[in-house]
Protein backbone atom coordinates (compact mmCIF):
# COMPACT_ATOMS: atom_id res chain seq x y z
CA UNK A 1 0.00 0.00 0.00
CA UNK A 2 1.59 3.17 -0.95
CA UNK A 3 0.58 6.81 0.66
CA UNK A 4 -1.21 7.50 -3.33
CA UNK A 5 -3.71 4.55 -2.56
CA UNK A 6 -3.86 5.08 1.37
CA UNK A 7 -4.92 8.21 0.27
CA UNK A 8 -7.84 7.37 -2.68
CA UNK A 9 -9.19 4.66 -0.37
CA UNK A 10 -9.65 7.27 2.82
CA UNK A 11 -11.88 9.26 0.14
CA UNK A 12 -13.85 6.62 -0.39
CA UNK A 13 -14.88 5.76 3.23
CA UNK A 14 -18.62 6.74 3.68
CA UNK A 15 -19.05 8.60 7.11
CA UNK A 16 -16.55 9.82 9.49
CA UNK A 17 -13.99 7.98 11.50
CA UNK A 18 -12.93 8.87 14.94
CA UNK A 19 -10.09 11.90 15.02
CA UNK A 20 -9.04 10.70 18.41
CA UNK A 21 -8.39 7.72 20.80
CA UNK A 22 -8.84 8.27 24.21
CA UNK A 23 -8.18 6.22 27.45
CA UNK A 24 -8.50 7.00 31.09
CA UNK A 25 -7.88 4.41 33.97
CA UNK A 26 -10.84 3.59 37.27
CA UNK A 27 -8.77 1.96 39.94
CA UNK A 28 -6.48 0.48 37.28
CA UNK A 29 -8.31 -0.84 34.65
CA UNK A 30 -8.40 1.01 31.29
CA UNK A 31 -11.47 2.58 29.72
CA UNK A 32 -10.93 3.21 25.80
CA UNK A 33 -13.14 5.53 23.87
CA UNK A 34 -12.99 7.33 20.47
CA UNK A 35 -13.51 11.23 19.99
CA UNK A 36 -14.99 12.54 16.60
CA UNK A 37 -13.89 15.87 14.94
CA UNK A 38 -17.33 17.60 15.89
CA UNK A 39 -16.78 16.43 19.06
CA UNK A 40 -13.64 18.73 19.14
CA UNK A 41 -15.70 21.53 17.85
CA UNK A 42 -18.09 21.71 20.23
CA UNK A 43 -15.70 21.12 23.21
CA UNK A 44 -13.80 24.08 21.63
CA UNK A 45 -16.71 26.31 21.31
CA UNK A 46 -17.36 25.94 25.25
CA UNK A 47 -13.51 26.27 26.43
CA UNK A 48 -13.75 29.78 23.88
CA UNK A 49 -15.91 30.78 26.38
CA UNK A 50 -14.03 29.38 29.37
CA UNK A 51 -11.27 31.30 28.08
CA UNK A 52 -12.01 34.35 26.92
CA UNK A 53 -13.65 34.77 30.36
CA UNK A 54 -9.82 34.41 31.71
CA UNK A 55 -9.50 37.41 28.93
CA UNK A 56 -7.46 35.75 26.10
CA UNK A 57 -7.78 37.16 23.10
CA UNK A 58 -5.24 38.71 20.26
CA UNK A 59 -1.81 38.13 21.21
CA UNK A 60 -2.08 35.54 24.65
CA UNK A 61 -0.07 32.87 24.90
CA UNK A 62 -1.31 29.80 26.56
CA UNK A 63 1.11 27.21 27.52
CA UNK A 64 -0.55 23.45 27.73
CA UNK A 65 1.24 21.01 29.99
CA UNK A 66 0.22 17.28 29.22
CA UNK A 67 0.99 14.24 26.52
CA UNK A 68 -0.03 13.23 23.37
CA UNK A 69 -2.43 10.37 25.25
CA UNK A 70 -3.82 13.87 26.49
CA UNK A 71 -4.99 15.06 23.53
CA UNK A 72 -8.97 14.13 23.22
CA UNK A 73 -8.66 16.26 26.79
CA UNK A 74 -6.52 18.89 25.82
CA UNK A 75 -7.21 19.60 22.13
CA UNK A 76 -10.38 21.83 22.47
CA UNK A 77 -8.58 24.47 24.86
CA UNK A 78 -5.97 24.55 21.97
CA UNK A 79 -8.35 24.94 19.16
CA UNK A 80 -10.07 27.39 21.71
CA UNK A 81 -7.01 29.70 21.84
CA UNK A 82 -6.46 29.77 18.30
CA UNK A 83 -9.57 30.49 17.91
CA UNK A 84 -9.77 33.82 20.06
CA UNK A 85 -6.48 34.83 18.55
CA UNK A 86 -4.51 33.79 20.81
CA UNK A 87 -0.92 31.16 20.41
CA UNK A 88 -0.27 28.15 22.38
CA UNK A 89 2.47 26.33 23.16
CA UNK A 90 3.60 22.76 24.49
CA UNK A 91 5.36 21.46 27.71
CA UNK A 92 5.62 17.79 27.69
CA UNK A 93 4.24 16.54 31.19
CA UNK A 94 6.99 14.12 32.48
CA UNK A 95 9.82 16.03 34.54
CA UNK A 96 12.79 16.39 32.52
CA UNK A 97 10.53 19.24 30.19
CA UNK A 98 10.04 21.65 33.41
CA UNK A 99 12.94 23.71 31.77
CA UNK A 100 10.74 24.39 28.82
CA UNK A 101 8.35 25.98 31.25
CA UNK A 102 10.72 27.96 33.07
CA UNK A 103 11.79 29.28 29.89
CA UNK A 104 8.54 30.04 28.52
CA UNK A 105 7.15 32.02 31.55
CA UNK A 106 10.78 33.70 32.05
CA UNK A 107 10.79 34.78 28.58
CA UNK A 108 7.27 35.52 27.27
CA UNK A 109 4.23 37.32 29.13
CA UNK A 110 2.25 33.84 29.51
CA UNK A 111 -1.15 34.26 29.79
CA UNK A 112 -2.60 31.27 31.06
CA UNK A 113 -0.50 27.96 32.44
CA UNK A 114 -3.31 24.54 32.03
CA UNK A 115 -2.96 21.35 32.94
CA UNK A 116 0.06 21.77 35.32
CA UNK A 117 0.63 18.51 37.36
CA UNK A 118 2.53 17.63 40.58
CA UNK A 119 5.84 16.32 38.60
CA UNK A 120 6.20 19.38 36.59
CA UNK A 121 5.96 21.25 39.83
CA UNK A 122 8.69 19.76 41.39
CA UNK A 123 10.83 19.60 38.61
CA UNK A 124 10.59 23.58 38.22
CA UNK A 125 10.94 23.96 41.66
CA UNK A 126 14.40 22.25 41.43
CA UNK A 127 15.44 24.96 38.71
CA UNK A 128 14.00 27.86 39.85
CA UNK A 129 11.70 29.50 42.59
CA UNK A 130 8.00 28.47 41.70
CA UNK A 131 6.08 31.19 42.85
CA UNK A 132 8.74 34.01 41.64
CA UNK A 133 8.19 31.97 38.28
CA UNK A 134 4.40 31.06 37.66
CA UNK A 135 3.23 34.34 39.94
CA UNK A 136 2.83 36.38 37.65
CA UNK A 137 0.80 34.10 35.02
CA UNK A 138 -2.67 35.55 35.58
CA UNK A 139 -4.53 32.42 35.07
CA UNK A 140 -2.81 28.55 36.22
CA UNK A 141 -5.63 26.12 35.62
CA UNK A 142 -3.91 22.83 37.31
CA UNK A 143 -4.84 18.97 38.05
CA UNK A 144 -5.87 18.49 41.36
CA UNK A 145 -3.08 16.51 42.57
CA UNK A 146 -1.07 19.88 41.51
CA UNK A 147 -2.37 21.93 44.60
CA UNK A 148 -0.86 21.50 47.35
CA UNK A 149 2.77 21.12 45.81
CA UNK A 150 2.13 24.23 44.09
CA UNK A 151 0.70 25.55 47.62
CA UNK A 152 4.06 24.39 48.81
CA UNK A 153 6.06 26.61 46.71
CA UNK A 154 3.95 29.35 47.66
CA UNK A 155 1.33 29.60 44.46
CA UNK A 156 -2.00 29.86 45.99
CA UNK A 157 -3.72 31.34 42.97
CA UNK A 158 -4.81 28.25 41.19
CA UNK A 159 -7.55 27.11 39.91
CA UNK A 160 -8.39 23.13 38.73
CA UNK A 161 -8.54 21.46 35.36
CA UNK A 162 -10.45 18.03 36.50
CA UNK A 163 -10.55 14.93 33.84
CA UNK A 164 -13.30 13.13 35.19
CA UNK A 165 -13.60 9.92 32.48
CA UNK A 166 -13.88 11.35 28.80
CA UNK A 167 -15.00 14.78 30.10
CA UNK A 168 -13.39 17.92 31.35
CA UNK A 169 -14.43 20.34 34.14
CA UNK A 170 -12.45 23.35 34.73
CA UNK A 171 -12.72 26.29 37.56
CA UNK A 172 -14.65 29.08 35.75
CA UNK A 173 -13.41 32.37 35.92
CA UNK A 174 -16.15 34.32 37.30
CA UNK A 175 -15.19 32.09 40.67
CA UNK A 176 -18.15 30.22 40.67
CA UNK A 177 -16.48 27.21 41.19
CA UNK A 178 -16.08 24.18 39.06
CA UNK A 179 -18.22 23.34 35.84
CA UNK A 180 -18.46 21.18 32.99
CA UNK A 181 -20.00 21.50 29.57
CA UNK A 182 -23.49 20.42 30.67
CA UNK A 183 -24.90 20.54 26.91
CA UNK A 184 -22.41 17.31 26.11
CA UNK A 185 -21.97 15.80 29.94
CA UNK A 186 -24.35 14.74 33.03
CA UNK A 187 -22.48 14.29 35.91
CA UNK A 188 -23.66 12.73 39.00
CA UNK A 189 -22.69 11.94 42.30
CA UNK A 190 -22.94 8.04 43.59
CA UNK A 191 -21.70 6.72 47.07
CA UNK A 192 -19.67 9.81 46.80
CA UNK A 193 -17.96 9.37 42.93
CA UNK A 194 -18.11 11.30 40.26
CA UNK A 195 -20.14 9.71 37.56
CA UNK A 196 -20.47 10.88 33.95
CA UNK A 197 -23.09 10.36 30.93
CA UNK A 198 -22.78 11.54 27.51
CA UNK A 199 -25.96 13.56 26.81
CA UNK A 200 -24.01 15.22 23.26
CA UNK A 201 -24.05 13.20 20.07
CA UNK A 202 -20.73 12.13 21.09
CA UNK A 203 -18.28 9.42 18.76
CA UNK A 204 -18.44 7.03 21.60
CA UNK A 205 -21.36 6.97 24.75
CA UNK A 206 -21.03 6.86 27.93
CA UNK A 207 -23.91 5.93 30.99
CA UNK A 208 -23.01 6.35 34.41
CA UNK A 209 -19.43 5.55 34.13
CA UNK A 210 -17.28 5.73 36.83
CA UNK A 211 -14.18 8.46 37.23
CA UNK A 212 -12.44 7.77 40.33
CA UNK A 213 -12.48 11.17 41.35
CA UNK A 214 -14.26 11.56 44.43
CA UNK A 215 -17.07 14.46 44.82
CA UNK A 216 -20.13 15.91 44.94
CA UNK A 217 -22.66 18.19 42.54
CA UNK A 218 -24.02 21.24 43.39
CA UNK A 219 -27.12 22.60 40.98
CA UNK A 220 -27.67 26.84 41.30
CA UNK A 221 -29.11 29.15 39.63
CA UNK A 222 -25.43 28.94 37.48
CA UNK A 223 -25.64 25.68 36.49
CA UNK A 224 -24.01 22.29 37.54
CA UNK A 225 -21.15 22.78 40.03
CA UNK A 226 -18.55 20.24 41.57
CA UNK A 227 -17.01 19.78 44.71
CA UNK A 228 -14.04 17.59 44.79
CA UNK A 229 -13.46 15.29 47.49
CA UNK A 230 -10.27 14.34 49.38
Amino acid sequence: MTRQSTIERAARLTGKGPAMLGRFQVDGDPVDFTVGEEDLDRDATFWRTVLAGYGVGPGSRIVVVGSVPDSPWLEPPRMAATALGGSYSNVDAWSWDARRLDMYCRRLPVSVVLGLGPETVQALASLTDVQERLGPVPTLLARPDALNPLRGEGVTNAGVLVPLGPALAVTLPDGSGIAYDESEWLVEAADGELVVSTRGPRHTRFDRQRTGVAGAVVVADGGARLVLGS
